[in-house]
C-alpha cells in the first residue's frame, strides 16, 4: 500500500498530542509527533500492541512442564473493526507457522509442553470478520545465562 506526502503529513498531524506552545501571537497548539500511533492508524487492521511472553515451570503431582504465557493487548485503532480472531506464529528461519488462533475476547495463551529455557520467538496477529490480517508484532522470549 502506498501513501501520498500529504496523507502521512496528516496522519501525523491528527495522531499526534496536542502541545502548547508560546509565540509572539499568544499560544499555539502543535501536534507532538507519535509515531507508533500514525503507522498503526495507517493500517486496515493495526496489530496487537505489548505482546510479552514469560515462561514458567509447572509442577504437578503427574508431570513436570515448561508453558510459555503469550499475553497481548489490542490496538485502541481496531475499535470498531470487528476483530473476529487472533492468530499466534511460532517463527523460525524457515518461516512462520500458525501456532493457534483464539477467539477476539481472549488476550493470552498457554503454550504447554515447551523446552526449559530455549530461545523462543512468537508473532501475533489480528484478523477481521472479512479475513483480513494484520501486521504482526513479535516477541522473542530468551534467557540469560
Amino acid at each position: 500500500q502506498s501513501f501520498s506526502v500529504d496523507s502521512i503529513l496528516n496522519t501525523f498531524k491528527t495522531t499526534g498530542t496536542p502541545i502548547s506552545k508560546a509565540s509572539c501571537s499568544g499560544y499555539d497548539s502543535e501536534p507532538l509527533l507519535r509515531l507508533d500511533n500514525a503507522l498503526e492508524s495507517l493500517f486496515i487492521i493495526a496489530p496487537p500492541r505489548n505482546v510479552s511472553v514469560n515462561q514458567q515451570l509447572n509442577r504437578s503431582l503427574l508431570q513436570t512442564e515448561y508453558i510459555n504465557f503469550i499475553t497481548w493487548e489490542n490496538s485502541p485503532f481496531n475499535s470498531g473493526k470487528n476483530i473476529s480472531k487472533y492468530n499466534i506464529y511460532i517463527v523460525k528461519d524457515s518461516g512462520n507457522s500458525l501456532l493457534i488462533s483464539v477467539n477476539s475476547d481472549v488476550f493470552s495463551y498457554m503454550h504447554r509442553h515447551v523446552e526449559g529455557n530455549i530461545e523462543t520467538r512468537y508473532a501475533v496477529s489480528c484478523v477481521d470478520a472479512n479475513g483480513n490480517e494484520s501486521p504482526l508484532s513479535y516477541y522473542t522470549l530468551k534467557f540469560t545465562e
